[in-house]
């Protein structure tokens, strides 16, 4: 079991990966949004599989890089997620897969400038129904479709293909969804499978042999 407090906060000054760090956490819902994570640039998994987990984030992402399925299948989150600085970001694949009763907007100073993969990103956010054009926009100018190849492009953004499947509430404010809301609630072919890049328990002995988290 992984023991964690928001009373004690690990010194993760020189971390640069938290691949998986929570992941099945299935009991884990503490309040950790003082952990200082500016450093590190992989939250690949980082709370995946933790499905009691609800708490807010204002954490500082100066040097993150890789969010993919950073909150797959939390199931209960509901709480607003204000990131800054995010603007190194380049993959934002399946952050909020399967988050049931997520419906919060992008806040704080997300920053998605440099952002080629948005894929599968709400897939199964069966309650969002937040209008998030100030963060996203998609312009009919820019979208270039190979469908053959499951590659959407929106101007600077390679693949966002599938990115609200499943958020049939999204569907009723799809005018600033412009030409490619067929894209983006995945009616299409397209499959996904999901496989881990690593070990969740080598993940979890690094990061605990960094940090001093007591593993039983």
């Amino acid at each position: 079991m992984l023991h964690a407090s928001a009373k004690v906060v690990p010194p993760l000054r020189e971390v640069k990966d938290m691949d998986f760090a929570f992941f099945r956490c299935q009991e884990f819902d503490q309040p950790i949004t003082n952990w200082d994570v500016s450093k590190v640039n992989s939250f690949y998994s980082l709370f995946a599989g933790c499905t009691k987990f609800n708490q807010q984030l204002t954490w500082n992402l100066t040097s993150a890089e890789d969010m993919d399925d950073m909150f797959w299948e939390c199931k209960h989150l509901n709480k607003p997620i204000q990131f800054s600085n995010t603007s190194k970001v380049r993959s934002l694949q399946g952050v909020f897969r399967f988050c049931e009763e997520f419906n919060q907007k992008c806040t704080g100073e997300w920053d998605v400038s440099a952002v080629k993969n948005t894929r599968l990103m709400f897939h199964g956010c069966t309650a969002l129904s937040q209008e998030i054009s100030d963060v996203f926009s998609f312009e009919d100018s820019a979208v270039e479709l190979a469908l053959e190849d499951g590659d959407a492009r929106n101007g600077k953004m390679e693949n966002v293909a599938s990115m609200f499947r499943g958020c049939d509430r999204m569907k009723k404010k799809g005018a600033w969804l412009k030409g490619l809301a067929p894209v983006l609630f995945g009616e299409d072919k397209w499959r996904t499978i999901y496989v881990p890049e690593r070990s969740p328990e080598e993940a979890l002995r690094r990061l605990a042999a960094v940090c001093g988290v007591r593993l039983e």
